[in-house]
């Protein structure tokens, strides 16, 4: 489904297509789900007729030539690299094929879908506040799940993780070179985005793949000027802020780059600007919408002076920001041990 969306929108040029067309494929089919749920159609009979229409729609991306995904490492030193990665891919494998005990992905990730299942719509659950915040990652888990596979969340997780390092790599050679390739690899399976979470049902995986992919189309629409680049990277913003609230910091970060980037008068900044906002509010859209009918504020509990202090939310946010702040006396401690889970930046 993803390689023939993406080659409607721009065709299969650039060196991350796979993990692009992974990416899309999975956002759409998460997205769907998401629909579906709203309508309250979240049941097998409603989800295999989506099934057989995305296997017709995707029938076509079969027929075409791949293109071949070549991995060099360069030498002794970068053989043991290439190892070391592929055994954190392993070891986050084997991971995936046990049964979930992530305390974070028991009581939200893996909770979500069931209950979505159990009641056959994806409407907001009073008593569990997360349900109101854009979950894309989670609701794609239903899939797996409506198949009796308890294990298929935390290895879409895990294919999120693989396909994010081969974005990386294959970004990275082009750019960079074949060594620094291999670097930024070896530099990101240590992050705990790869290391602590990739074996998961976690959705750290997915916000790193998507906010990566956006950003790396925007940097392509900046050397090349091709809008459809600056499109996709709307695309992918929106599934970014779809996966994760705070994704939407990513996709208005963005805009306000091709404003500042985009040569030209007023107009012209504020029509690629407009370009990737619309792209990306296509996507993620549909939540805040949800959101909103639900609470009265699309970005709940955030703003509660602005929106209305509804369900709690003046007594959430100022609780929620001190759970995440960065203690101003171990700032940098906490950006080494984190990493790329809060920036999402490999």
């Amino acid at each position: 489904l993803g390689r023939t969306v993406l080659w409607k929108i721009s065709g299969l040029e650039a060196p991350e297509t796979e993990s692009a067309a992974f990416a899309l494929g999975a956002g759409l089919w998460g997205t769907a789900l998401f629909l579906l749920g709203w309508a309250q159609a979240l049941r097998p009979g409603p989800m295999a007729l989506l099934a057989a229409a995305v296997s017709i729609a995707a029938f076509p991306a079969l027929m075409r030539p791949r293109p071949r995904l070549m991995f060099t490492f360069g030498g002794p030193a970068g053989a043991l690299a290439g190892g070391l990665i592929a055994y954190a891919l392993f070891h986050a494998a084997i991971m995936a094929l046990a049964p979930p005990v992530d305390a974070d992905a028991l009581a939200y990730h893996l909770t979500l879908p069931k209950l979505y299942l159990a009641q056959g719509t994806t409407a907001g659950i009073s008593w569990l506040p997360f349900s109101r915040w854009p979950h894309l990652a989670s609701v794609l888990s239903a899939l797996p799940l409506s198949l009796g596979l308890v294990n298929g969340p935390a290895l879409l997780s895990w294919a999120a993780a693989a396909f994010l390092l081969s974005a990386v790599y294959c970004v990275a050679r082009v750019e960079l070179g074949e060594t620094e390739a291999v670097l930024a690899c070896a530099v990101l399976i240590v992050q705990p985005v790869i290391a602590d979470f990739s074996g998961t049902p976690r959705i750290e995986s997915w916000w790193a793949l998507f906010n990566f992919l956006a950003l790396t189309a925007a940097w392509r629409w900046r050397s090349s000027g091709d809008p459809k680049a600056l499109l996709l990277a709307g695309i992918f913003g929106g599934f970014g802020a779809a996966v994760k609230l705070m994704g939407l910091i990513v996709l208005l970060s963005m805009a306000a780059w091709s404003f500042w980037r985009q040569e030209g008068g007023f107009w012209r900044r504020a029509s690629m600007a407009a370009l990737l906002l619309c792209a990306g509010f296509a996507v993620v859209g549909p939540w805040y919408l949800k959101c909103w009918m639900e609470t009265g504020n699309p970005v709940w509990p955030f703003f509660p002076g602005l929106f209305g202090d509804r369900f709690g939310a003046a007594y959430i946010v100022p609780r929620f920001l001190a759970r995440n702040q960065w203690p101003d006396d171990a700032a940098m401690t906490f950006l080494l041990q984190r990493g790329a889970v809060h920036l999402a930046l490999p």
